[in-house]
């Protein structure tokens, strides 16, 4: 029985369908499909479409986080994946994935439908100054079959027409494969994802990819006279020395007796920090993201000042155990496995969801890759408090999409 394996990264995310197939000496690459991405003109997104979105990955990130190593992950990636997968799944497998991306019972054509309106409004959004793109988000979709593997036409149809999927077939045993895929993800990550895959299990038949690609420019920038060397308290109580970023500005932040926030705003999009007063552990381990975006919503226009390490690191990660716990157990069986939605000619199973990403962020903005706004008082009388909002310490970020509310990158900083 084949395989299909899911791999993400930048947010890049990659899905493969393996088994033993003969050796072809030869390389064609055919883009099956001549479907072009349908129009739709609605302006909206149902909430719950994004709650769910975000909950799903905040859930995830939250199973990623180990001892000291620093987080990220893309929750839109993730979902996007996961909801085309969803498309060929019939059975057990398909109510699986459905309990994970769709609990709303929203129909086939609606979900497929508000993916599609929302991948249009991250691809559309953009911000000049100077005639120059301030914001740049691209999003990728992709299917990779090999030689012995045919998709149903549904299933073409539907990756094409909402998902804007290009379709293409590959000998996946010739020596030039892996470089053909690779220039794909390279090319889609704007040169941040290099040589992703390394090698092809001889029994893949399919991979599927969703790339991430964001690079955002601070409304406000940091003053590169004031960044200073200045000491990182990393968990174990240890110090390291660090480019810290300074400024001061009037800004919406917030403070309880559990986490100091605030929101950097990029063009259209916004960086949410949030800094536990206590063990960063214990309250990722009791985040609940929802919970968190309604305290968000009492920030105060308030003097903040702030530090902020400048960092860049990469992650990744196999989602598979991780799912797994959260229900998903058809999907990855070999036995039970329904996906008789994408091709009826061999039966597939998902071998495994990864996803890898990247991001740097400086003090004119942020460029993350993956290949998987809160509301405030901005109009409100400034306040006279100052609240000291110092990412001097591990510190939880969530790069959001405004307009959408969709969480596009979530992370940890435990040491920069």
């Amino acid at each position: 029985m084949k395989k299909i394996s899911l791999l993400l990264a930048i947010s890049l995310l990659l899905s493969s369908i393996c088994g033993c197939t003969p050796f072809s000496s030869t390389v064609v690459i055919d883009s099956t499909s001549t479907l072009k991405k349908i129009d739709i003109k609605e302006e909206t997104i149902e909430d719950k479409i994004i709650n769910n979105i975000n909950n799903i990955g905040i859930e995830v990130m939250k199973s990623t986080c180990k001892e000291g190593d620093n987080v990220i992950t893309s929750p839109f990636s993730l979902a996007v994946v996961l909801t085309i997968l969803a498309n060929g799944a019939e059975g057990e497998t398909k109510e699986e994935l459905q309990s994970i991306i769709n609990p709303y019972n929203i129909s086939k054509e609606n979900l497929n439908k508000q993916y599609c309106i929302l991948l249009n409004m991250l691809n559309d959004s953009g911000y000049e100054e100077n005639n120059k793109k301030t914001t740049v988000i691209n999003t990728a979709n992709s299917i990779w079959t090999s030689n012995d593997i045919s998709l149903r036409e549904g299933f073409k149809k539907d990756c094409a027409s909402y998902y804007d999927t290009g379709i293409y077939n590959i000998d996946f045993h010739s020596k030039d494969a892996n470089s053909i895929i690779n220039k794909w993800i390279n090319d889609k990550t704007n040169g941040r994802i290099e040589n992703y895959l390394k090698d092809i299990n001889p029994d893949t038949l399919m991979y599927i990819f969703n790339t991430l690609y964001f690079k955002g420019k601070w409304q406000d920038e940091f003053s590169k006279n004031n960044t200073k060397v200045e000491d990182f308290y990393l968990k174990d109580g240890s110090k390291k020395k660090v480019d810290m970023m300074n400024t001061q500005r009037q800004m919406p932040s917030y403070e309880d007796d559990d986490i100091i926030a605030g929101s950097l705003n990029y063009y259209g999009c916004s960086m949410q920090l949030v800094i536990p007063k206590y063990d960063i552990d214990e309250y990722i381990c009791n985040l609940d993201y929802q919970k968190l975006q309604e305290k968000l919503k009492k920030s105060e226009y308030v003097k903040t000042k702030i530090k902020l390490p400048k960092f860049q690191y990469e992650a990744e990660y196999s989602y598979k155990n991780i799912l797994q716990k959260l229900g998903l157990n058809k999907a990855f069986s070999i036995d039970d496995a329904d996906f008789r939605y994408i091709s009826d000619s061999k039966p597939l199973f998902v071998d495994d969801i990864s996803q890898k990403c990247v991001i740097g962020m400086d003090e004119e903005g942020t460029e993350a890759a993956a290949l998987t706004s809160v509301a405030v008082c901005g109009a409100a009388e400034p306040s006279e408090r100052i609240i000291e909002l110092y990412a001097n310490k591990p510190f939880i970020y969530f790069i959001k999409h405004n307009r959408t509310g969709v969480v596009m990158f979530a992370g940890v900083v435990y040491e920069p």
